[in-house]
């Protein structure tokens, strides 16, 4: 139960410091306010979304937690198991196109080695948030794979609407201002989270 309960206390947790990250950018919009702030959001990923949702296949365990906290699991499991897999495939092959793009185009890496220029080629040109996308089809196709209801609901209504709050009101803020109009004209023209089939006809990739 300790592990549900900090779970659902990260959250709330992930939230409220995306807020308070926010205030403090937009109060100090230096370069070195949202390098500072970038890294202290993504470390608050881990702490509070990332490693809590993992950590059930530990401490309870994925086949236990449904009981413990008093739902019945997923029906028809050879259905939720084949789309779990498959969401689960396309999440981790997006993470992973995602890593490579970023260090070859941005010189950097998710969370803590912070790119160094806007990354606007490969998944990037057709969709924003590759990365987070893939987190997102991960976390749900880890629910439906184990057959699990709360692990399921968990990213539903939980993580996913916190780590999109997240993004929204802090991540695109901090980038702005890291960029300039560079990151402005990438943002007004490419989707924010679904993915379109035609690459930017000016793409260079």
């Amino acid at each position: 139960m300790l592990t549900v309960i900090l779970q659902l206390l990260g959250v709330l947790v992930f939230v409220a410091g995306t807020v308070l990250l926010r205030r403090w950018v937009l109060h100090s919009p230096t370069q070195r306010t949202t390098n500072i702030a970038s890294r202290l959001g993504h470390a608050l990923f881990h702490a509070c979304l990332f490693w809590p949702y993992l950590a059930t296949g530990f401490r309870p365990g994925f086949d236990r937690v449904d009981a413990l906290v008093g739902l019945r699991p997923l029906p028809w499991p050879s259905l939720f198991r084949g789309a779990g897999l498959g969401l689960l495939t396309a999440g981790l092959g997006l993470a992973l196109a995602s890593f490579w793009r970023l260090g070859a185009e941005g010189k950097g890496a998710p969370s803590f080695l912070l790119v160094k220029r806007v990354v606007t080629d490969g998944l990037y040109n057709r969709v924003r948030n590759p990365l987070a996308l893939g987190w997102y089809l991960f976390c749900v196709g880890l629910g439906g794979i184990t057959g699990s209801s709360y692990l399921t609901l968990l990213a539903l209504l939980g993580y996913i609407p916190a780590h999109i709050f997240f993004l929204k009101h802090f991540e695109e803020l901090e980038l702005e201002i890291r960029f300039g109009e560079p990151y402005r004209r990438y943002k007004e023209s490419v989707p924010f989270l679904l993915p379109r089939l035609r690459a930017r006809p000016n793409a260079k990739g």
